[in-house]
């Protein structure tokens, strides 16, 4: 599974043409990580999303002294991504449970892309105005 790959799941990514997801891919960089070993710790500051190519982490919170594991993910799959959006305490820690292989983009970069493609940032803004008008008809719903 190649970046572009792994970006055209991505729900804030969904709708980039080719061009755009490989602009995107090109910036993103590989890391690999033995099992056991943490991405990152609750309260880190968020820095960039990663995109998992092969392996598992889980994701977990420490409560008293004690570790909930709220799920796991794998291939495909992709964590942090609100990172390259802002600059926000990590809410979740994050641990390796086999080794595996991750494709790192970082908040710095996307910005970057952000700051040289006026299409990339109007896509942007319209999939998060998109999910502000979900998330209000779901509360709406509930109402």
């Amino acid at each position: 599974m190649n970046a572009e790959q792994l970006l055209r799941d991505v729900p804030l990514f969904q709708g980039l043409d080719h061009r755009q997801l490989a602009q995107l891919a090109k910036l993103m960089h590989p890391r690999t990580l033995a099992a056991g070993e943490v991405v990152f710790h609750e309260g880190d500051e968020g820095v960039a999303m990663h995109a998992i190519v092969s392996g598992k982490v889980e994701i977990y919170h420490e409560r008293g002294g004690k570790e909930e594991v709220v799920r796991q993910l794998g291939p495909g799959e992709v964590f942090g991504e609100i990172s390259v959006l802002v600059q926000h305490p990590r809410i979740a820690s994050v641990r390796v449970v086999e080794a595996t292989d991750l494709l790192i983009l970082s908040a710095w970069n996307f910005r970057t892309a952000l700051e040289e493609s006026s299409d990339l940032a109007r896509h942007l803004v319209y999939r998060l105005a998109q999910w502000i008008v979900d998330a209000e008809d779901r509360a709406a719903a509930r109402v």
